[in-house]
C-alpha cells in the first residue's frame, strides 16, 4: 500500500469566521475534507469536499501546508479559501452540524494546529501529527463503522484513488547560484523518492539526501506538480546549505541556470527563489491545470 493523499480546506466568510463541520462518524469538529475522486487535482478535491459536506462553494486562495498521519500512511494537503457562493446547510449526510465560528472562539477539536495554521496566514514547516495508539484505534473503528453504515444505506464509498507520489528536493547553496544534483548515468537529477507512507515524504527525502550526499537539511514545502491522467504527484521541497558545502557520493553542485536537469525539474529549480521560506506554494499541472495565484472554483452543475 502506498501513501494516501487527502485534503482539507479552511473556509473563511466575509466576517473572518471559520467554517467547521461536526463529523457524523467521529463526533468532533473538523475542517471539511476527504479523499480525492478519480480525475481530480488536490485543489479540486478540496472544493468538492467543502460543497458536499456543507453546501458552500469555495474559491481556493492558497495551499497552506502538509500534515502526515503516522500509522495511517496518509498526508493531508491543507488549503485555505473564501466563500464564493452556495448556501450553508445545517447538516448533511456526512456532517451532523455545520457552522461558522469566530477565529478567537473555535470549539475544542483534535489537532487544532491545522486550523490555526490556516488562520495564521504564515508559512511553516510540514508537520507530523501526534496521534496516540488509543486514538488511532478509535479513528480506525469509526472509519470502519462509517463505511459499513454507508454500504447499508446504499451509498458504498469509493476506494481512494491510488497515485504515484514523489517527494523532490531542491537544495540550494546560500545565494541560490548552485543546486544539488545527483549523477544518474549521463544525466543529472534532483533528489527524488517514491513516497511509501511508512514515513512522511519529507523524512523519506531527508534519508535519501543523507545517504546520497552526506548532508542533513530542513525542508520546506514549496511546490506541487500534478498529472491527473498519469496519476502522478510531485511534492517539491526546498532547503539551503552554506556555500561550498562538501558533498559525498553521487552528489554535486550544479549552476542553477546551466544544469543538465530534466525539463520539469529545471522548472522546479527556476520557481524556487531565495525567499522560498516565505513565498506562496506554487501549483502546476501536467497540462497547466492550475497555477500559483489562480482562483480555483468548482462548478456544482457538473456534479448534478
Amino acid at each position: 500500500m502506498s501513501l494516501q493523499l487527502t485534503v482539507a480546506c479552511a473556509v473563511v466568510n466575509e466576517r473572518g469566521e471559520l467554517l467547521l463541520s461536526l463529523r457524523e462518524d467521529m463526533r468532533f469538529w473538523n475542517l471539511p475534507g476527504g479523499h480525492l475522486d478519480e480525475g481530480e487535482t488536490l485543489a479540486q478535491a478540496a472544493v468538492r469536499e467543502v460543497f458536499e459536506e456543507t453546501g458552500i462553494l469555495v474559491a481556493i486562495d492558497r495551499a497552506v501546508g502538509l500534515y502526515f498521519w503516522p500509522g495511517f500512511r496518509q498526508v493531508t494537503t491543507l488549503f485555505s479559501g473564501r466563500v464564493a457562493g452556495g448556501d450553508l446547510l445545517p447538516r448533511t449526510e456526512e456532517s451532523a452540524e455545520n457552522r461558522f465560528f469566530p477565529s478567537d472562539r473555535l470549539p475544542e477539536m483534535p489537532r487544532a494546529i491545522i486550523a490555526h495554521d490556516a488562520l495564521a496566514g504564515t508559512r511553516h514547516l510540514p508537520r507530523e501529527l501526534e496521534i496516540s495508539a488509543s486514538e488511532r484505534r478509535r479513528l480506525r473503528r469509526a472509519l470502519c463503522w462509517r463505511r459499513f453504515r454507508n454500504r447499508l444505506r446504499g451509498r458504498p464509498e469509493s476506494e481512494p484513488v491510488e497515485l504515484e507520489t514523489h517527494a523532490v528536493g531542491v537544495v540550494l547553496e546560500e545565494g541560490a547560484r548552485r543546486v544539488l544534483t545527483l549523477s544518474r548515468r549521463r544525466t543529472e537529477a534532483l533528489p527524488r523518492v517514491v513516497c511509501s507512507g511508512e514515513r512522511s515524504p519529507w523524512d523519506e527525502l531527508s534519508a535519501h539526501v543523507r545517504d546520497e550526499a552526506g548532508i542533513d537539511v530542513v525542508w520546506r514545502w514549496v511546490g506541487l506538480w500534478e498529472a491527473v491522467e498519469q496519476r502522478r504527484v510531485d511534492f517539491v521541497f526546498a532547503a539551503t546549505m552554506p556555500e561550498w558545502s562538501e558533498l559525498e557520493g553521487r552528489a554535486q553542485w550544479a549552476t542553477t541556470r546551466n544544469s543538465a536537469l530534466p525539463a520539469r525539474e529545471t522548472i522546479y529549480v527556476s520557481r524556487v527563489r531565495p525567499t522560498f521560506a516565505f513565498d506562496p506554494v506554487w501549483m502546476i499541472g501536467h497540462e497547466e491545470l492550475s497555477r500559483a495565484g489562480d482562483t480555483i472554483l468548482w462548478n456544482k452543475e457538473t456534479y448534478r
